[in-house]
């Protein structure tokens, strides 16, 4: 049943778990890479690297998507900002905090995260 429905669907699945492996790795890479790098070249680098290659599928999405029109550079600074901020800075505390915890605290902690979203949401907008 896993692996029904076609070449796409085994690809997805592939990717699926390539991508849950990678994941799964970054607390005992970062706690190594700690000895060597700061937590906030690793933050950088990690997403510096992220974004070089992510920008030109983005910017191929908007163009196929016709949204690069009208107000796209104020649409590009918030996104920015709202990445530079949301995610860079919660995951430059989050290797700062492996100077700290052992890795395998910092991924429980993480891994919790859809719980106190789901406690929150009740409590902030009422979902």
């Amino acid at each position: 049943m896993l692996l029904r429905g076609g070449k796409e669907t085994i690809e997805g699945y592939l990717l699926l778990g390539g991508g849950t492996a990678l994941w799964s790795t970054i607390e005992v890479a970062s706690k190594y890479l700690g000895g060597t790098f700061t937590p906030t070249g690793i933050a950088a680098v990690r997403f510096g690297l992220s974004s070089i290659l992510l920008l030109p599928l983005f910017w191929k999405a908007l163009r196929r998507d016709g949204l690069l029109g009208g107000r796209v550079r104020e649409r590009a600074f918030k996104l920015a900002t709202l990445g530079l901020l949301g995610i860079t800075g919660t995951f430059l505390l989050y290797h700062l905090s492996l100077d700290y915890i052992p890795a395998s605290s910092a991924a429980v902690i993480v891994s919790s995260v859809p719980v106190f979203v789901a406690i929150l949401s009740v409590f902030l907008f009422k979902e």
